[in-house]
């Protein structure tokens, strides 16, 4: 392999997030784990996470692609803007992870297929419709990320359950992940924003512990110590500090948090010991973050 098939490699990983690629894997495993516990279908579980790793890599390129134009400016030096990854092809990329997905999903049955085609929808709606919207992107990008889990938990999930409760907080955290990310580039949250976003994110942890306290075992609260330790200490300082860097490594952080909110249901309801293998997946995350961008 020569040394520019090597950097071409590099830029189509960095144009996907590679990174966030196992957080996307949590997602799905998380859910998997939770309504099927020991009761394994390897093949099945290998089948859901290519397909939510392909559709969410595809995603990350579609968004790559709808801020070209922005990131010629504020990141010249990513695949697209710096030309080392022409936009017809990261198209055709996209497209490619995309159907690779839907194929690997198929043998999941119908439920599957159908949780990923609104995954593949909801991610097109937010890269080239909802984004710069307000609250309708947030919105539609929480609802891409919550599905991901739903899509784990395709294989025995009824929606009148509780456990509908987890995608629910995942929504939620979402939701507040995209709303501080708007002001990376602006960095103005100011007071006002620094006690909104706040606030939100406070709400979110009352309702994870109260919300789980409720129905499951406390099993979970060493992963839940685990988030508050990894995601608190740069949030703060982005809200104290509502600078462009700090706010960057914020969003950065509550990303690679996800693996390990994906823990905390896991071992909510199968115990601590399933709660691992997925808290694991933010190991190459945080790893891989050092040399690949995340947000």
């Amino acid at each position: 392999m020569t040394k520019t098939d090597e950097n071409l490699i590099l830029s189509y990983l960095r144009l996907m997030r590679f990174p966030n690629a196992f957080t996307a894997m949590a997602d799905v495993l998380a859910g998997y784990l939770i309504v099927m516990g020991s009761n394994i279908d390897w093949i099945d579980l290998l089948g859901l996470l290519l397909a939510s790793t392909c559709v969410y890599s595809a995603g990350c390129v579609l968004n790559d692609i709808s801020d070209r134009i922005k990131d010629a400016v504020d990141h010249p030096l990513r695949p697209i803007p710096s030309g080392k990854i022409s936009v017809p092809h990261a198209v055709y990329f996209s497209l490619g992870l995309s159907l690779t997905g839907l194929i690997c999903v198929s043998p999941s049955g119908s439920g599957a297929i159908i949780i990923l085609m609104l995954i593949i929808l909801f991610s097109i709606l937010y890269n080239f419709v909802t984004k710069n919207l307000i609250i309708i992107g947030p919105l539609t990008m929480a609802a891409c990320r919550a599905f991901n889990l739903v899509l784990g938990m395709s294989q025995a999930l009824s929606f009148e359950s509780h456990m509908m409760i987890f995608p629910f907080i995942t929504f939620c955290y979402v939701l507040f992940i995209t709303a501080l990310s708007r002001f990376e580039e602006r960095a103005n949250i100011g007071k006002i924003g620094a006690i909104v976003f706040g606030s939100a994110f406070i709400l979110i942890m009352i309702s994870l512990y109260m919300g789980l306290g409720l129905y499951y075992s406390k099993e979970y609260l060493i992963f839940f110590i685990i988030l508050l330790l990894l995601v608190c200490p740069p949030l703060l300082k982005s809200l104290l500090r509502p600078e462009t860097l700090t706010i960057a490594r914020a969003v950065t952080f509550l990303i690679l948090g996800i693996p390990i909110l994906d823990a905390i249901y896991v071992s909510a309801n199968q115990g601590l010991l399933y709660g691992f293998p997925v808290a694991m997946l933010t190991v190459p995350s945080v790893i891989l973050s050092q040399f690949f961008y995340v947000t």
